[in-house]
């Protein structure tokens, strides 16, 4: 699993990474629904709005900017329209998801981690839990 993350980080450097991939626009439509949250937007709309913003944070230099343009280019790459590189309306979008969403769907991310963990990976048929204090 730590090569299969360390490629990923190393896409996502490199900008040849499909950051849509990350997720369903289904897992983040729920995380939505529990939260009560509703959208109106047509261009960052939740799911939309968590792939720029995860894009924002793991990207080399983590600016607003950067997400949006990298947005634009995978857009573009799929054949659609160019939207405006202002990051205004991202922004504002990324403020109003409630955190308890992102939370919601980091716990969906780790239970299928564990869900599909290998019984090879448990020590004498337990599961490992690591902490640190």
């Amino acid at each position: 699993m730590g090569n299969g993350f360390a490629a990923t980080v190393r896409k996502i450097r490199r900008g040849d990474f499909s950051w849509s991939g990350l997720g369903s626009q289904d897992e983040v439509d729920g995380a939505c629904r529990r939260a009560g949250y509703r959208s109106p937007a047509k261009l960052f709309n939740p799911f939309t709005t968590l792939v720029t913003f995860l894009r924002q944070l793991l990207g080399a230099d983590g600016s607003c900017k950067d997400a949006v343009d990298g947005l634009i280019a995978e857009g573009v790459s799929a054949g659609k329209s160019k939207n405006s590189a202002d990051t205004g309306g991202f922004c504002k979008a990324r403020k109003r998801v409630p955190e308890e969403i992102y939370w919601d769907l980091a716990r969906q991310s780790g239970q299928a981690v564990e869900n599909e963990a290998d019984a090879s990976w448990h020590w004498k048929g337990h599961r490992v839990r690591v902490a640190d204090g």
